[in-house]
């Protein structure tokens, strides 16, 4: 069983996630998700909202068209983090993307995504 709920395809491990609740103050979440963006190691970590993930494989299955579209060179995306955003909330409008997927004013949990990359 993955971290969020029952792997059908047994040959994925959990994605790279961890859960964490966010501070009632909508002025304090706003200070902590600009805080994560600004001291983060690099794009390959982003806060997408508790809600937006329903499994591991819908987080899989979005890092393999990150990982094509990167391969190609045709993300829609300027980065990597807005261009799994996006993906992650089927929209080829990347504004549209982070607004669906990214922690909202109305979020009280969300997850820290580590985007793995192969080398």
């Amino acid at each position: 069983m993955g971290k969020l709920g029952p792997v059908i395809m047994q040959a994925l491990p959990p994605y790279p996630l961890w859960g964490i609740r966010l501070p009632l103050d909508s002025g304090v979440r706003k200070t902590l998700v600009s805080q994560f963006i600004e001291n983060r190691k690099d794009e390959s970590w982003l806060l997408i909202g508790k809600e937006t993930l329903c499994s591991d494989e819908q987080i899989w299955i979005a890092w393999l068209g990150l990982q094509r579209r990167k391969m190609q060179d045709c993300m829609r995306s300027n980065s990597i983090d807005g261009e799994m955003l996006r993906l992650l909330s089927g929209t080829h409008h990347v504004s549209a993307g982070i607004k669906r997927a990214g922690v909202s004013e109305s979020d009280a949990e969300a997850w820290i995504v580590k985007i793995p990359w192969l080398k």
